[in-house]
Order: structure tokens, then sequence, then C-alpha cells
């Protein structure tokens, strides 16, 4: 079991922001899309939080022109 310091800072998710501007989209329709707050893409994108692998997956479905 990996132990993790709280203290650490996690590293901007460059992959939610890349995706989002090569979709053309804004963080509020970024998160539209995704089905998450704007709050949310702006925490992920800034590495305060770590991006749940669900949205990494409704990422690469919409990116496919997978929609549901």
């Amino acid at each position: 079991m990996r132990h993790e310091d709280k203290t650490m800072t996690k590293a901007p998710d460059q992959s939610l922001v890349t995706w989002r501007e090569t979709m053309g989209f804004t963080q509020r329709e970024a998160a539209e899309a995704l089905g998450c707050g704007t709050a949310d893409i702006s925490l992920w994108e800034r590495g305060s939080t770590t991006t749940p692998r669900y949205i990494k997956l409704a990422m690469a479905a919409l990116a496919l022109g997978i929609e549901a």
C-alpha cells in the first residue's frame, strides 16, 4: 500500500489541457461534455487534485467521436 504525502503538490494534468484545446473546448464546454463542473476542470488542470480515471476514459471516448 502506497503512503502519499498530503503536502506534496501534484503535477498539472497537461493531457487534459491538451485534450481540451484540441477539441476546441473552453473549460465550461469541457465540463459540460464530461459531466462535471468547471471547478473540477480547473482543479485537474492545475494539478490540485488528480484527474479521475473515468474522466480520462470519457476524454478518450469523446476524442474518438463516441458519445453517450
